[in-house]
């Protein structure tokens, strides 16, 4: 009895050897820092080790947020009802060529916007908003391009984000003038899957034989 749950070890070890998923993870800008539009921001993720097994899988997340102030004046002798949009545009780009394309491909950007309520304006008056802040994220699965995240010992890419930042104005008949202030800032994780060598599988498995051995002696 004792020999054959040593045999059953034997031939089970090596298999939840390759069942166990483990993860590893990288990140920058986190949490966030918003500063002065427009920005441009770069940081540093680690690509994955592959000496630690093999890479079945990875998700990249950029993270974004901004603080939106809005100053609007009615520069009409008559009142006037508007509203006011203000956005900024988080363009992301990667030093990895593979990674940089699927970006593109994907999506290139993460959009955050601020839209003041329908307000009236009395003649000459002038009223602020905000600050308003909008966070938004998006996530990328990496399956695609898994070769091009992996390097046999220590490796990295860099992730770019700049920020394009625009205002708008509905109603007002022209006769509204506005500006806006705005910080924002971006962040990202990148999170690897992966199992353990065949090599750790065949330790486990010499393991078992081992036990085997020693039992029946």
């Amino acid at each position: 009895m004792k020999t054959s749950a040593a045999l059953l070890v034997l031939l089970l070890c090596p298999l939840a050897a390759y069942s166990q998923t483990l993860t590893t993870s990288s990140e920058y800008g986190l949490p966030i820092v918003k500063t002065k539009t427009e920005i441009n921001q770069t940081g540093t993720l680690a690509k994955f080790d592959s000496n630690l097994g093999e890479l079945t899988g990875a998700t990249l997340i950029i993270y974004g947020a901004a603080d939106f102030s809005v100053q609007a004046t009615n520069n009409s002798p008559q009142s006037q009802t508007a509203r006011i949009g203000s956005t900024t545009s988080l363009f992301i780009t990667s030093s990895e060529t593979a990674l940089n394309n699927l970006i593109q491909s994907e999506n290139e950007s993460i959009d955050l916007a601020y839209r003041t309520p329908l307000t009236t304006f009395a003649s000459g008056e002038t009223i602020n908003f905000g600050p308003i802040t909008n966070e938004e994220q998006f996530s990328y699965d990496l399956a695609p391009i898994l070769a091009s995240l992996q390097s046999n010992g220590a490796g990295s890419f860099t992730i770019n984000v700049e920020s394009m930042s625009g205002l708008s104005i509905v109603g007002g008949g022209g006769n509204l003038s506005a500006s806006q202030f705005t910080i924002a800032g971006a962040g990202a994780k990148i999170v690897y899957s992966y199992v353990l060598e065949p090599s750790s599988a065949l330790l486990c498995g010499i393991a078992g034989l081992g036990l085997i051995v020693r039992r029946r002696r």
